[in-house]
């Protein structure tokens, strides 16, 4: 008798159900129609040091991993973001891109995600693709203005112990043609600084050239 009442009121007010299964799926069809798509480009970038080739460096793994936590932060930063708008000429301001781009770092790994969405899927890729070439280019530019100050500091210092090789060497010269006797314990000590000069100025160039 239970099951019996059950299938009555079930049928009393199947209309009820399938009325409210039907206005269910015109609403969430109508907001599908009316809503703006909204698109999503993602891009995976690798960050690694030099020494981060060798798998089994794992102190090089962990260097890079911080590293691109450290870059997670600046990609999405509005020097990056000032970059991508001027060169992709956009109108949009940096807050504006900020609300655009997702960066994460994936755990235990040395790989960054860039996510861009946006309501044109043309212009959501433009902004992925732009994003790590503008920051190559900022941190390269850094960089090449960090080692351009290093280079220009040790050329100073090599000119500096090529002045004092040349000037020891002049005095060496003169002691000399003063004879053994005049010369004495000066000749050997200014000999011996002419050698610490020419091996202070061949570990500067060896410095230059990593450098280079």
């Amino acid at each position: 008798m239970e099951l019996r009442e059950y299938y009555r009121i079930a049928r009393r007010w199947a209309w009820l159900v399938a009325l409210g299964a039907l206005l269910a799926g015109t609403a969430a069809y109508a907001a599908s129609t009316w809503m703006t798509p909204v698109y999503q480009a993602s891009v995976t970038l690798r960050i690694s040091t030099p020494n981060s080739q060798n798998l089994n460096d794992y102190s090089a793994l962990l260097a890079s991993q911080r590293l691109a936590q450290t870059y997670a932060q600046l990609l999405a930063e509005q020097p990056v973001l000032d970059g991508v708008a001027r060169n992709l000429g956009l109108p949009a301001s940096t807050s504006d891109l900020q609300g655009h781009v997702s960066v994460q770092s994936v755990r235990d790994t040395d790989l960054l995600h860039v996510d861009v969405e946006h309501t044109n899927p043309a212009l959501a890729q433009a902004i992925a693709n732009e994003i790590p070439k503008v920051f190559l280019a900022q941190d390269q530019a850094l960089q090449a203005a960090r080692y351009a100050d290093l280079k220009a500091s040790l050329n100073a210092k090599m000119e500096e112990q090529e002045a004092e090789i040349a000037r020891l060497q002049r005095l060496i010269t003169a002691r000399q043609a003063q004879g053994a006797e005049e010369a004495g314990t000066d000749l050997a000590l200014m000999q011996s600084d002419l050698e610490q000069a020419r091996a202070n100025l061949t570990a500067l160039m060896q410095n230059y050239g990593q450098v280079e």
